[in-house]
């Protein structure tokens, strides 16, 4: 069996959207960077014996690019005994707009983003989510993982079940933190 790597690029003109959101179970890394862009970027590279079986299904709903990642039931983490035995990953870099509203929802994603949002909600079961450079909302739940943000000027509200906090406080309040894990540590570090 030989592994193959299947990597797809699309560009979306800006137009009138405003909003991503992303619904990317079995994709184990999401890597966002935001920048003055007047195109969505978007790079999925799939990976292993099961590399063509796994993309992204792109559509334009009013203001909203919605982003579907798209693999068969047998691919899904725990379907069944076989599971264990499927090699694959699949991974997705999004180029995006600084003035953007990011949703992303996943499974198995680590998210990783470098530079500002306006909002970025993220639901992470597994994955940790780091936050790099930030200014923006942000409201963050994960089941498992770490949540480690770099930010300026935020309130930070955060809370864990069984992880530790460690959060640093702004002097000046201009972003809201909601951030919730259940067994994942939380890190917050404002930057000068």
């Amino acid at each position: 069996m030989s592994n193959a790597q299947n990597v797809q690029t699309h560009k979306v003109d800006v137009g009138s959207i405003e909003r991503l959101q992303l619904n990317l179970d079995e994709v184990f890394a999401v890597e966002i960077v935001t920048g003055d862009f007047s195109t969505i970027r978007i790079i999925s590279e799939a990976e292993g014996e099961y590399a063509k079986e796994l993309q992204l299904q792109m559509k334009q709903i009013d203001q909203t690019l919605y982003i579907n990642s798209l693999f068969e039931a047998i691919l899904t983490s725990g379907f069944d005994k076989l599971s264990s035995h499927k090699v694959f990953a699949f991974q997705v870099k999004i180029y995006v707009p600084e003035q953007f509203q990011v949703f992303i929802k996943s499974n198995i994603a680590e998210l990783d983003l470098v530079g500002k949002l306006a909002y970025l909600q993220a639901d992470l079961k597994n994955g940790d989510c780091s936050l790099k450079n930030h200014q923006g909302d942000v409201k963050i739940n994960t089941y498992r993982g770490n949540i480690n943000i770099h930010t300026q000027d935020a309130k930070v509200r955060a809370e864990t079940r069984t992880g530790k906090l460690q959060l640093e406080e702004a002097n000046y309040k201009k972003y809201t933190l909601e951030l919730k894990s259940v067994a994942g540590h939380i890190q917050v570090f404002q930057l000068n």
